[in-house]
């Protein structure tokens, strides 16, 4: 219903929907078509819009290439949350300390749930 209210609304949803579809689909060539094609949509649009083609080589590696900096940003949010809970503290061999013991609960945590998953039929 909101869609048919405004077509500058229908049009970045439009935008938004084919681009998350090209990027789940690894296809390139439609997300570089829906980029690089003029739209009219709201400004807020237009500014990711600009972006995106300016680093449009970024963009198109991250959608051919399978690499990933996911588990490294993963990391330092982590890092960031410690710091944030540990204002304060001054003992930064304790804070290295409480990171690891972190990461070897997360990965001891991931072994856990894998080892309790059921097993597929």
């Amino acid at each position: 219903i909101g869609l048919d209210l405004d077509p500058q609304l229908a049009a970045g949803y439009e935008l938004l929907q084919g681009a998350m579809t090209a990027l789940e689909e690894h296809d390139v060539d439609q997300l570089m078509d829906l980029l690089f094609t003029k739209w009219d949509v709201p400004a807020p649009f237009q500014t990711v819009l600009k972006t995106l083609r300016k680093n449009s080589e970024g963009v198109y590696n991250a959608t051919v290439l399978p690499y990933s900096n996911g588990r490294v940003e993963g990391i330092n949010r982590m890092i960031k949350l410690i710091q944030r809970t540990a204002y304060g503290f001054t003992n930064f061999g304790h804070f290295i300390v409480r990171i690891r013991l972190h990461q070897m609960g997360t990965e001891a945590e991931k072994r856990r749930r894998q080892v309790q998953a059921p097993a597929a039929a």
